[in-house]
């Protein structure tokens, strides 16, 4: 780190902060100085308005994760990426990627704080994205919501469990 440009580190910071909140507030119909127009342009740009515990998410990777998904599923015919193989270091990054979609699924639908939304949702919905793998299987933790949206979930999805051949990256 260069501790000569720490305070306009700080101030960019700080307005990116801004832009975030401002954001939000947009979406609420709270007011705010963001215009639909700077809203446009900063997506342009790449900015990403949301952060997940302190750390950007990024629109950009999102979306080129969600390519590479769709090329998987071009490829196999399923979306059900896991992956043992640890020299193909791209498919275990999807592979993880897609169980991190998951992960925020679920905080999405439990009302926690979370990366997805529902413009990410249907995009993955579009593909035929299981959120379930093991379909029936409920925690033992889970709350009575989580579990009614779990059920409807499983009722609106084909497929079924998880099994050996794509636990080993064939198809």
């Amino acid at each position: 780190m260069y501790p000569e440009y720490l305070p306009q580190l700080q101030e960019l910071r700080k307005w990116i902060d801004n832009q975030r909140l401002f954001y939000q507030n947009s979406l609420t119909g709270k007011k705010n100085p963001l215009s639909d127009e700077r809203i446009r342009l900063l997506v342009q740009a790449g900015f990403d308005f949301q952060t997940l515990n302190g750390k950007p998410v990024h629109f950009k990777g999102w979306n080129e994760k969600l390519n590479e998904l769709t090329e998987f599923k071009e490829r196999y015919g399923h979306t059900r990426v896991k992956c043992t193989d640890t020299t193909d270091s791209k498919l275990n990054k999807l592979s993880k990627w897609v169980n991190t979609q998951r992960g925020q699924y679920w905080k999405y639908v439990k009302g926690e704080k979370s990366c997805m939304n529902d413009e990410r949702v249907a995009a993955l919905e579009e593909l035929g994205f299981e959120w379930r793998l093991n379909p029936g299987r409920v925690r033992k933790d889970s709350a009575p919501e989580t579990v009614a949206k779990s059920q409807e979930v499983e009722q609106n999805q084909e497929g079924g469990t998880l099994d050996d051949s794509i636990r080993s990256c064939s198809a």
